[in-house]
């Protein structure tokens, strides 16, 4: 444990250490209108955006304050920009000193939730957040979630110098990497 006054390390987006448990907190649900996905992948900007619910956000918040205040968290990354795989790529990038890669694959609770894996990929479904945790806080973490009713799933593992998402992505975090900075800057220069 931490000495005495050692205040805990922040909760960030990016992913800390190798070995850690990658969990999905809320629901995947077969969403994909008013996605980043469709307005790029198809440029499409249609279809209902997201809904949320209300109750169920509210489920996720008080989850992720227990969580907090019990220390079971290394990193959290909500999954409203770009879905589950744009979530999981910016958690491997996000602290350029230290990319981390991960391998994942959703189980067949989440998989069976949605019909398309291009939803399961990329849907913007509202209240879920992925969250990286170290092995002994994920019993305590699924737990919790149970007593608020909040759907939470062992989706995979921090570590690696890849990200592995199934059988449908597997790259270098270092070329994925490279290519969201090259993309940032041309964003940023117009």
């Amino acid at each position: 444990g931490r000495g005495a006054g050692t205040p805990p390390a922040p909760i960030t987006a990016s992913f800390k250490e190798s070995g850690d448990a990658i969990v999905l907190l809320g629901e995947t649900r077969d969403e994909l209108g008013g996605s980043e996905y469709l307005a790029v992948i198809h440029g499409r900007k249609r279809g209902k955006p997201p809904r949320v619910d209300l109750a169920r956000e509210r489920a996720l918040q008080r989850l992720m304050l227990e969580a907090v205040r019990a220390g079971w968290l290394r990193s959290a990354h909500d999954c409203s920009d770009g879905g589950l795989a744009v979530t999981l790529a910016e958690s491997c990038l996000m602290d350029a000193d230290r990319l981390l890669g991960a391998a994942v694959r959703p189980p067949i609770s989440v998989t069976r939730l949605t019909k398309r894996t291009d939803a399961l990929l990329f849907g913007e479904s509202a209240g879920r957040i992925v969250v990286s945790a170290p092995r002994a806080a994920v019993d305590p973490l699924v737990a919790a979630a149970a007593r608020h009713g909040v759907p939470a799933s062992v989706i995979g593992t921090v570590g690696g110098t890849r990200l592995a998402i199934g059988d449908w992505v597997d790259e270098s975090v270092e070329v994925l990497a490279q290519t969201w900075r090259d993309g940032l800057s041309r964003a940023l220069t117009g």
